[in-house]
């Protein structure tokens, strides 16, 4: 290949379908209210044929050293990516998971469990400071504090059965 047809770092520019493939995943994660460069960051290292070093990515994308490093991280975190040696290289080296049921395990684990155990003492919290509180809307906000405590508590008892049908340990 023509060393014009590659980029700044040596490596080659997304073709339109590697392209588009990191538009959707920036736009999914989007949705899912995660920063668009981590989207962007996991498509590049989805649709790449090989694996992808940090300066692979960084010059892909055409992101900040900073924004592909806490992406990477976070990915990372998620089980999305996984770190691979190659060898004669001293870098790391990125590859994506691929299977469903993994990457939505990893989700599971860091975007509900947590916030949820942490949730659960903050409801408490609330509960006890509304009940020392002299709140005007203290009858109305107790109703909608058992609403949350009760939507909480479902969701507690089927995050056990999900992690189950994902495979993971709860």
């Amino acid at each position: 290949m023509p060393v014009a047809d590659r980029t700044r770092s040596g490596t080659r520019p997304l073709s339109p379908t590697q392209a588009e493939i990191v538009q959707v995943c920036a736009d999914v994660v989007q949705q899912l209210g995660l920063s668009r460069s981590v989207g962007q960051i996991f498509g590049v290292i989805y649709c790449s044929p090989r694996p992808l070093a940090f300066a692979d990515v960084v010059a892909a994308l055409e992101l900040s050293k900073g924004s592909v490093s806490k992406g990477l991280r976070f990915l990372r975190e998620l089980g999305a990516i996984k770190p691979i040696a190659m060898p004669g290289e001293g870098r790391e080296y990125f590859v994506p998971e691929t299977e469903l049921r993994r990457l939505l395990r990893g989700v599971v684990q860091s975007r509900l469990r947590a916030p949820l155990q942490s949730g659960q003492a903050r409801l408490r919290t609330i509960e006890r400071q509304l009940a020392a509180a002299d709140e005007p809307d203290r009858e109305f906000l107790a109703q909608r504090l058992d609403s949350l405590q009760t939507w909480h508590r479902k969701t507690l008892f089927f995050l056990p059965l999900l992690q189950k049908f994902l495979g993971s340990k709860g």
